[in-house]
């Protein structure tokens, strides 16, 4: 009797203690004031699309999320975007001006935590500029980097007896990982210029790196492997790369350096992801992605690279892209069937693009070099807003053929595996890939880079 009455107390015990009904999900509700489009976008700090949320006519919007923990950004003008934490059991309720991302309110569970956010943006604004303003003064920027901890420091306390745990935690070693960034980054300078020296007493921003890189709750922070691989990485080039090639180099250092498998992971895929954008050649990507394959550990990766090695294939000079049907400004349907027998030169941009609209005065200029010759020059506006692409390009008179690709979804451009915009491609007269990643108008060597491949297929025929 003694031992069942031990048992039902042991039961008891366990039913006190395990969590009953235990959420496992976020709910984010709001409302967008004046938005841009119908659709709110939800992103990783790493930059990958999470989620799409629907407004409904009002302009409200309420979505529950599962599966995410951490810190993301919503976007809805695609020039500003609003950092937010999400965990689950949170109830978050949002308004939200997309001109006006500074002034964004939190309601709910996960306010105090979002709110910390918003004000810790405006805290840091100031000391920042300043800190920017004296970078080249070692002992401003120690003191400014300082001002900047403590401030964030004495910030986070004032909330702490009122916020998460886990967030808090996190927010403490975003701080320290801030300062690491800040001095590595005038160290990585210092390095390269005669006129600037490191004292003895500088801090060694790798301190104890040791730890940080065996910390998998760190990969929730967005300023962790920035820290890791641009920096930690990055700082044994001078000492340890002996020639040959870079990327291979920089893989097996992460290889080396980083043990724990899902970190490793992450650094890995993080790097391929922030270099590809920067390069041109297709049989290059191919070369990296094989390296990285046999070193990740993670199933998710490998299938996302033999995707992307699918892709790249359809990229090599000599493939055939996709075909298209796309319509123009005046609602005409044009196909890229019909621009066979020229060279096709395109400028894949977006209205909201700022870099994209500084390259329009010199794509116009290449029209008039090149006018009467067997090159097309078209523009296709990618993942915009069609009344504002209409207006733009009737207004200012923009000139070649313009056409508007209603998502990004369409066979030509998923599989051109575009990064970033503004992305230029040159095909051939038969609708074959010459360059998958062209030159753009503003590069010095555009003018005979044309003539060149102008000349090389007039040869053919």
């Amino acid at each position: 009797m003694k031992y069942l009455r031990f048992f039902f107390l042991l039961i008891a015990f366990y039913s006190c203690t395990t969590p009953k009904n235990k959420i496992s999900y976020t709910i984010l509700s709001g409302t967008i004031k004046a938005p841009t489009s119908d659709s709110l976008y939800l992103y990783s700090h790493l930059n990958e699309l999470e989620r799409i949320i629907t407004l409904d006519k009002e302009h409200h919007f309420r979505d529950t999320i599962t599966g995410l923990e951490g810190y993301y950004y919503l976007i809805q003008n695609k020039r500003k975007a609003v950092e937010i934490f999400l965990k689950p059991a949170f109830d978050l309720d949002l308004v939200y001006d997309p001109e006006m991302t500074e002034n964004v309110t939190f309601k709910g569970k996960g306010a105090v935590e979002n709110n910390y956010l918003r004000s810790k943006v405006k805290i840091e604004q100031k000391l920042i500029q300043s800190l920017n303003q004296e970078e080249e003064r070692e002992e401003k920027v120690v003191r400014l980097s300082n001002a900047l901890e403590n401030g964030h420091i004495s910030h986070l306390n004032g909330v702490k007896d009122n916020i998460d745990k886990d967030f808090e935690y996190l927010e403490t070693q975003r701080i320290d990982l801030s300062k690491r960034l800040r001095l590595a980054s005038f160290k990585k300078k210092a390095m390269s210029k005669s006129n600037l020296a490191i004292s003895d007493s500088f801090s060694d921003p790798f301190e104890g790196v040791g730890r940080l890189l065996e910390n998998e709750k760190l990969l929730l922070l967005p300023n962790y492997l920035p820290y890791i691989v641009s920096n930690y990485i990055a700082q044994h080039y001078k000492c340890c790369y002996k020639g040959g090639d870079l990327y291979i180099w920089y893989i097996q250092t992460m290889d080396s350096l980083i043990q724990h498998p899902k970190i490793k992971d992450e650094a890995i895929f993080y790097w391929k992801n922030i270099m590809f954008p920067f390069l041109a050649d297709v049989e290059e990507k191919e070369g990296i992605i094989k390296a990285i394959q046999p070193i990740l550990s993670n199933i998710e990766y490998k299938q996302k690279l033999e995707e992307e090695l699918k892709k790249l294939k359809k990229n090599r000079k000599g493939a055939v892209v996709e075909p298209f049907e796309l319509y123009d400004e005046n609602n005409n349907l044009i196909s890229l069937q019909s621009l066979r027998g020229k060279l096709v030169y395109i400028d894949i941009w977006a209205t909201w693009c700022g870099p994209c609209k500084k390259q329009i005065p010199h794509l116009e200029q290449l029209q008039k070099k090149f006018e009467g010759q067997d090159i097309y020059f078209v523009s296709i506006s990618y993942n915009d807003n069609k009344k504002k692409w209409k207006k733009m390009v009737t207004e200012e008179n923009m000139g070649g053929i313009q056409l508007f690709a209603p998502d990004s979804e369409i066979p030509f451009l998923k599989n051109l595996a575009i990064n970033g915009i503004p992305r230029f491609v040159l095909l051939d007269k038969e609708g074959k890939i010459l360059e998958a990643k062209a030159k753009s108008p503003s590069n010095p060597e555009i003018i005979p880079y044309l003539e060149q491949y102008l000349k090389r297929e007039g040869t053919k025929e």
